[in-house]
Order: structure tokens, then C-alpha cells, then sequence
């Protein structure tokens, strides 16, 4: 995908859709990229533990705003995308904060994400789907006369 003067327009990174060569360059990028955040912004390690590598969560947060912040300081953007793009800092530091301090990491120590348990049911799931499909064929109105007018 390319912009206005033929160059990359930064799409969405779905780590697990990378080649290996795709995710040591992404990772080595978004690892001086995310250094160099924490310095400006003297982001704490209650934010953005030295580990945040190591915690899915905090991978996607970091890498949705490395995207938003190359799309909001491109050539082309107004000056007012920058001021946006603080805004969601703003949010992501606030998620990460949230996400950090359930696992308890420090400046000094990583400590591993809580165990999650999850029960897959796929055959309770596959019948609420195939219920939701069937109710989706038929009208929600018996016709179109009947349908309310908004005012």
C-alpha cells in the first residue's frame, strides 16, 4: 500500500502473519523506537517495564501506537494529528499501566503474565453461531409496511 507520492502508508502488524526475516526487522525497529519513547516521554517502568518484549498485551499496544505514530507525524498530516497522537499515548500509557500491574514486573525484574484459564466449548459456541445465522434469515419485519416510520 503506498500514499499520495508512492510512499509505504504504515498498515496494522499482525505479528503472527510475519516471516522471520519481517519479524526481526519489525522487533529490531520497534524495539529503538519504544527506546527512544520511554526516553522523550520518561515513561516509567510501572508503564513500560525494560520486559515489555516479553508480554503479549504490551507487544500490541506498543506496536498499534509505533503505527499511529508514524501515520500522525508523515509528511502529509496536519500539525493537529500530532496533538491526536498524544492523545492515545495518553490512553496507551494508561492500558499498559493497567496491563503491567497485573503481572508485578519492575525496573529490575520480569515476572511472567498471570495464568489464564480458558475452557474452549466449541460445541456450545458452534450452536449459539449457527442460531444467531438462522434468526438472521428471517425478517426482523413481516414487510415493509408494517416497518416504523423514524420521525
Amino acid at each position: 500500500m503506498s500514499g499520495e507520492f508512492g510512499e509505504p502508508v504504515p498498515v496494522p502488524i499482525v505479528w503472527e502473519d510475519l516471516s522471520t526475516g519481517e519479524a526481526f526487522d519489525t522487533w529490531t525497529d520497534l524495539g529503538h523506537w519504544v527506546t527512544r519513547l520511554v526516553r522523550r516521554f520518561r515513561i516509567r517502568p510501572r508503564e513500560i517495564p525494560p520486559c515489555w518484549y516479553r508480554h503479549g498485551a504490551a507487544v500490541e499496544e506498543l506496536t498499534a501506537l509505533w503505527g499511529a505514530y508514524q501515520v500522525a507525524y508523515g509528511q502529509d498530516q496536519a500539525a493537529s494529528s500530532a496533538a491526536e497522537w498524544l492523545r492515545i499515548l495518553a490512553d496507551t500509557r494508561a492500558h499498559l499501566a493497567e496491563w503491567m500491574s497485573r503481572c508485578g514486573c519492575t525496573a529490575t525484574e520480569h515476572r511472567d503474565d498471570p495464568e489464564v484459564t480458558w475452557v474452549d466449548n466449541d460445541t456450545a459456541f458452534g450452536r449459539f453461531v449457527g442460531a444467531d445465522c438462522t434468526a438472521r434469515r428471517r425478517p426482523a419485519w413481516p414487510s415493509a409496511v408494517e416497518r416504523p416510520v423514524p420521525l
